[in-house]
């Protein structure tokens, strides 16, 4: 803390009257503090003129983006495949509300797959089949939050019409950039 207010005085001294403090200046009027003071001040000086180090990017390799891919897809390929069954058995009875329960799921599990794929570093020539699956999933989440939302047999058939490909065409032109299996291996 006492170092923290000696910093500030010598940046105040440094951005007000432009000279550096002395003996009398010191808080306790001692050669020993003064001179502390002085090396504050340097060091706030120094801090500040030195220039910062220059950026180097370093691109991730496709060995890394590929496990990054798959530990990136694993949570909502797991939130799916836990719930496909009872989704397959709710669309075969007509269970709405079984139906608006797992789409509320799917929805949450697909949002937080959008986030860390748009968060996470992927090298340059698969960023637009990132994009690409960034956006056929944003589609997708848009079909479940419909459902999920529905209260009225109405609200849900014309969730349920919502236009959508489920066909992860997007996601296997990425997996075979990355050297990954096909969609539904490895994961």
């Amino acid at each position: 803390m006492n170092k923290q207010l000696v910093v500030l005085a010598g940046g105040a001294l440094l951005l007000g009257a432009c000279s550096a403090p002395t003996a009398t200046d010191s808080p306790s009027g001692s050669p020993t503090a003064a001179a502390h003071e002085l090396v504050a001040v340097d060091e706030v000086a120094t801090a500040s003129a030195s220039p910062a180090p220059a950026a180097v990017e370093v691109e991730i390799t496709l060995e890394e983006a590929g496990q990054q891919y798959l530990d990136i897809v694993r949570p909502v390929n797991e939130a799916i495949l836990a719930k496909k069954d009872a989704w397959d058995a709710a669309v075969d009875a007509s269970d709405w509300e079984t139906l608006t329960e797992i789409s509320a799921t799917w929805e949450d599990a697909n949002r937080a797959f959008v986030d860390a794929m748009l968060t996470a570093e992927w090298p340059d020539d698969l960023q637009p089949y990132v994009d690409t699956i960034v956006t056929d999933t944003a589609d997708d989440i848009a079909f479940y939050a419909g459902v999920a939302k529905a209260t009225t047999v109405d609200e849900f058939q014309t969730a349920w019409l919502y236009p959508v490909d489920f066909s992860n065409a997007a996601a296997q032109d990425l997996r075979i950039r990355l050297g990954l299996g096909n969609v539904g291996e490895d994961e």
